[in-house]
């Protein structure tokens, strides 16, 4: 009997940890704390950490802020894209966040297995999972100014979205 309490006491700390972990990628309070080169840092060290894939960050030193709903998308679209990345087989991605006089552009690079013809048409049409969600986040951004794009280059798969500075807090 005892051993039956340890092993369910030991999945409730499991099931506790896990649940605190969704809801810290679902909605982490270092975005609104810090900002979103300091969460996009953070995600990146977190997602190479439980999945293996190696991935880099070139992000600025100052942690510049913007509009709430900005730094939100921008998270948004980043943790989709290196999900899916990360699902479809991807060995590494850079993340890159630049801040300049024409507002925030992130771009990121994920390298793996070529892109099949399918997903590059469910990409441009904004069909399959991946598709509208990028098409989802694209209205989202086009909302803030901005636009998504997204090429492929060698055995890359770019995506690069610019949102317009607007105001810093």
């Amino acid at each position: 009997m005892a051993e039956v309490v340890e092993q369910t006491l030991a999945l409730c700390e499991a099931t506790t940890t896990m649940i605190r972990t969704i809801s810290s990628v679902l909605h982490p309070a270092l975005l609104e704390q810090s900002g979103l080169v300091a969460t996009l840092r953070w995600y990146a060290e977190s997602l190479s950490n439980r999945t293996g894939v190696r991935v880099q960050t070139r992000l600025p030193a100052q942690n510049y802020r913007t509009d709430p709903e900005v730094e939100i998308s921008l998270f948004r679209l980043t943790q989709e894209w290196l999900n899916a990345m990360f699902l479809r087989g991807d060995l590494s991605a850079t993340v890159s966040l630049a801040v300049g006089p024409a507002g925030f552009e992130l771009r990121i690079e994920s390298v793996g297995p070529s892109w099949g013809k399918q997903e590059l048409e469910d990409l441009h049409r904004g069909t399959g999972d991946l598709g509208v969600f990028v098409s989802a986040m694209g209205h989202r951004l086009r909302q803030s100014g901005g636009t998504v794009a997204f090429r492929q280059e060698d055995t890359a798969m770019v995506l690069d979205a610019l949102v317009p500075r607007r105001s810093e807090k």
